[in-house]
C-alpha cells in the first residue's frame, strides 16, 4: 500500500509539472505571436467569388488605423496545409508594422471548397486585404510557399496594379494556372528555391533544383541569357 501511495504521488507531481509546462508554453507562445500585446490576431471570414466563404488569420500591428494605415502582406500556405503554417512569417512581418492576412486557400483549412477553385482564393484574399481601411492600398506585398505561389501569381495576374512586390518560396511561375513569368510579370520579384526543395521537375522542368539556374524558363523570368 505504501508503494501504491508513493507511485500515485509521483504521478500526481508529473501531472502538475506537465500542466504547468502547457500553461507557461501557451502564455509564451501568445506573447511571442502578439509581440507582447503590440499585435492583435483576428480570425476572419469573408465572402469570396462564387459564394465561397474564405478564411484567414489577420495580424494587425498596434498603430494600424484608418488615420494611419499600414502596409499589407498577403501570405499563403502550400498544398494540404493551412493558414497556421505562415505563422512564423506573419508574426515577424507584423512586428515590423505590416498588416498580414494569412489566408486559407480554397478547399483548405476553414475556407470553402473545392481546392484550386477561384484562383486558389488568391484574388479574393488580395481584394479583401485592400478593402481594410487600416491597410495602405498602395503598399501591398505578397509571400507564399509552394502552391501558395500560384495563388499569389494568379492574384497578381488579375489585379496587376494592386500589389507592389512578391516573394515566391519554393514555387514557380507558369504552373497550374499561374501565368508564365516574363521580365514584366511579376514585378519586383524575389524567388527562393532551395537545393532540397520538392517538385523541381513540375515547377522548373529539372530533376535537381540546383539545375534550374540554367533553364530557359528561369532566364526568361529574369530577362537574361546567363545562368541565374
Amino acid at each position: 500500500m505504501n508503494y501504491f501511495n508513493s507511485s500515485s504521488g509521483k504521478v500526481h507531481w508529473i501531472l502538475v509539472v506537465a500542466i504547468l509546462c502547457i500553461l507557461v508554453g501557451g502564455f509564451m507562445a501568445y506573447r511571442t505571436q502578439t509581440d507582447g500585446g503590440n499585435v492583435v490576431i483576428r480570425d476572419v471570414r469573408f465572402m469570396g467569388s462564387n459564394g465561397v466563404m474564405m478564411s484567414g488569420l489577420l495580424y494587425v500591428p498596434k498603430g494600424a488605423t484608418a488615420k494611419t494605415p499600414a502596409p499589407g502582406i498577403l501570405a499563403v500556405h502550400g498544398y494540404i496545409n493551412s493558414r497556421e503554417t505562415q505563422t512564423c512569417y506573419a508574426v515577424e512581418f507584423a512586428r515590423r508594422g505590416y498588416v498580414v492576412l494569412a489566408l486559407d486557400q480554397t478547399g483548405h483549412g476553414f475556407s470553402g471548397g473545392p481546392a484550386f477553385a477561384n484562383g486558389f482564393g488568391g484574388p479574393d484574399g488580395l481584394r479583401y486585404l485592400r478593402s481594410l481601411d487600416f491597410v495602405d492600398r498602395d503598399n501591398i506585398g505578397m509571400e507564399d510557399h509552394s502552391m501558395g505561389g500560384w495563388t499569389i501569381l494568379v492574384a497578381a495576374g488579375i489585379f496587376p496594379n494592386d500589389y507592389k512586390s512578391m516573394v515566391l518560396e519554393g514555387s514557380s511561375t507558369g504552373t497550374y494556372g499561374a501565368p508564365e513569368g516574363t521580365a514584366e510579370y511579376p514585378r519586383n520579384l524575389r524567388l527562393v528555391f532551395s537545393q532540397r526543395d520538392e517538385f523541381s521537375k513540375l515547377m522548373w522542368g529539372v530533376d535537381l533544383p540546383k539545375d534550374m539556374v540554367n533553364t530557359a524558363k528561369l532566364k526568361k523570368l529574369f530577362n537574361t541569357t546567363e545562368p541565374i
